[in-house]
């Protein structure tokens, strides 16, 4: 399962400690759970988790905890969506924010793109000085700045004339 923001329950706090490591509070009225991640920030994007459990005696408990975070994750499971699912424009826009936000923090091109693409397909294509994942990064970028420059005014004028 993706881990990703956009799924989250609305009483979820994020935390990030001194080493790194990001504590995913998530509550409900009636449950709670913790989820500590190491490694790239998960804010960035979607993610995935590996959950590990140590010990065969542990497992009933582990099991329990599986079932409250995949209730406070999946609260309603029809309406959950994923990155496949998005239409192609609200990849882009994503993609376009990742960008500009990897920009800003003084990220390069080639980290943008590690990000939005991950590492096996930048290693694959990145040496190719012609290549359209350099080409998509650079599109990617221009459009966040477009964004940042007021474009999003005319995004939010379309997305109110088709009723959202």
């Amino acid at each position: 399962m993706d881990f990703s923001l956009a799924r989250l329950p609305p009483m979820t706090h994020l935390l990030i400690d001194a080493d790194g490591v990001q504590h995913f509070v998530l509550k409900s009225p009636d449950d709670h759970a913790t989820v500590h991640v190491t490694g790239s920030l998960a804010p960035a994007g979607p993610v995935r988790i590996k959950f590990e459990s140590v010990g065969v005696d542990a497992i009933s408990i582990h099991r329990d905890t599986f079932s409250v975070l995949t209730h406070l994750l999946h609260p309603d499971p029809a309406l959950l969506t994923s990155p496949e699912d998005w239409p192609v424009e609200r990849l882009e826009l994503r993609d376009s924010l990742i960008a500009l936000d990897g920009k800003a923090a003084g990220a390069t091109h080639r980290e943008i793109a590690t990000v939005i693409h991950g590492s096996a397909r930048v290693d694959s294509e990145w040496p190719d000085l012609e290549a359209p994942i350099r080409y998509k990064i650079k599109r990617d970028l221009a459009r966040g700045r477009r964004l940042m420059n007021g474009g999003y005014r005319d995004l939010l004028k379309n997305m109110r004339g088709k009723g959202a």
